[in-house]
């Protein structure tokens, strides 16, 4: 089963059954059973939606702990909490989805987690090549002095 902590410490565990499909349309305009199809695009849109995804997972966890309003719930996302709440819904469309599509999309939250590593260290290699004292000192092209007189335009 698909768990995330918020930020509070919190534990919430997202399953999608049969039974969620029609609240959750009714109140979000979201059709969970569609997320898997054409080319994983309504799963794609919907992730990239925080608003929405905060939404959804609201309603698939609401009953957990009665006495979080949604915005308790909302403020406690942020951060690791968040993406760890939308790794635990893809786990649970995972979960809900027919046979054939459950160990494509597990293999796609894995190869998505390798793509950010790889992106942090590339990130992380660029800020280390940023050197301080170039950046603080005076440049000459920078405007701090006249150009040649070849590069000054004529009146």
């Amino acid at each position: 089963m698909a768990v995330f902590k918020d930020a509070e410490g919190r534990e919430w565990r997202v399953a999608i059954t049969a039974g969620d499909l029609r609240p959750v349309r009714e109140s979000t305009g979201v059709h969970l059973g569609q997320l898997v199809g054409n080319g994983l695009k309504g799963l794609a849109e919907l992730l990239g939606d925080p608003i929405n995804l905060i939404d959804v997972v609201r309603l698939l966890v609401r009953r957990q702990h009665p006495a979080v309003t949604d915005e308790a719930f909302g403020r406690a996302l942020g951060g690791d909490a968040l993406e760890d709440m939308a790794n635990a819904f893809v786990e649970a469309v995972a979960d809900f989805s027919p046979r054939q599509f459950r160990r494509p999309l597990l293999a796609l939250k894995t190869k998505a987690a390798e793509v950010e590593t790889r992106a942090a260290a590339l990130l992380m290699e660029k800020v280390a090549e940023i050197d301080p004292g170039r950046l603080l000192t005076p440049n000459a092209s920078a405007g701090s002095s006249p150009g040649s007189p070849d590069s000054t335009p004529a009146p």
